[in-house]
């Protein structure tokens, strides 16, 4: 009898330990399980999807890369055939101007300040021919300084008839040479040396009045030569660049 009851017990015990203590410790243990197992796949789909989503940002940055690298590779191969036919064109035009220079070089001096004010070239050289105000000789060796030049000093047979082409009918010219300092021997005031080229008139110089001194071109019998004139008549003039009185 005892042994019965205290097998009851036994059982009674035990059956309140499980009802107490079993469920809340296996449910939650089993729903955690369960839970887990369930979104598992999920999980896994969401993995794969990022790991993809990584892979396809990686490739896009790669061609991306490259498609910029082309462009910028294609650009600068225009670039370079761009700068290449601007050399070209630069080269052409260089040399059209240097063979411009060449053909100007044949028509200017070295520095063209230097003619300023002397319009009429003559072969090589250039001069002004005064055209309205007539002076006396000095006068006219002042108003060529005042240009920058001198009156003109011609060398030689050449100058002496391209500047006749020029000249006015009817007017006389005033030009370089005198003999103020010592009677029949004519000096440059341009340079001051004799003359290397004189040209006269029949039975000039001839002093006449012992009061002729300064060289022009004499408008006579159709023809300009040279003469000694009184040097306070009025008479246009003939200058010459300082650089070309040499």
């Amino acid at each position: 009898m005892n042994l019965l009851f205290g097998f009851l017990v036994v059982l009674f015990v035990l059956s309140a330990n499980a009802q107490n203590w079993g469920p809340p410790n296996t449910q939650p243990a089993t729903c955690e399980r369960y839970c887990f197992l369930s979104i598992m796949p999920l999980l896994e789909h969401c993995k794969k999807l990022q790991d993809e989503l990584k892979l396809l940002k990686h490739e896009a940055e790669n061609k991306c890369d490259s498609t910029i690298e082309n462009m910028f590779n294609s650009q600068d191969e225009k670039t370079k055939l761009h700068y290449f036919n601007i050399r070209l064109i630069a080269a052409g035009m260089e040399q059209n101007l240097s063979s411009l220079n060449e053909k100007v070089e044949e028509y200017l001096p070295e520095r063209i300040d230097e003619v300023i004010g002397f319009h009429t070239k003559i072969g090589s050289k250039y001069y002004h021919f005064e055209t309205l105000e007539k002076v006396n000789w000095f006068e006219a060796v002042n108003k060529c300084l005042e240009r920058g030049g001198h009156l003109t000093s011609i060398k030689n047979e050449d100058e002496f008839n391209g500047i006749k082409e020029k000249l006015k009918e009817n007017e006389n010219y005033w030009i370089d040479i005198n003999d103020l300092a010592d009677e029949g021997e004519f000096i440059s005031i341009a340079t001051g040396r004799k003359p290397s080229y004189l040209n006269w008139h029949a039975n000039e110089p001839n002093n006449q009045n012992n009061n002729e001194h300064c060289g022009d071109l004499w408008y006579k019998q159709k023809v300009h030569l040279m003469n000694d004139a009184k040097c306070d008549e009025k008479n246009l003039f003939i200058c010459e660049p300082k650089h070309q009185v040499k």
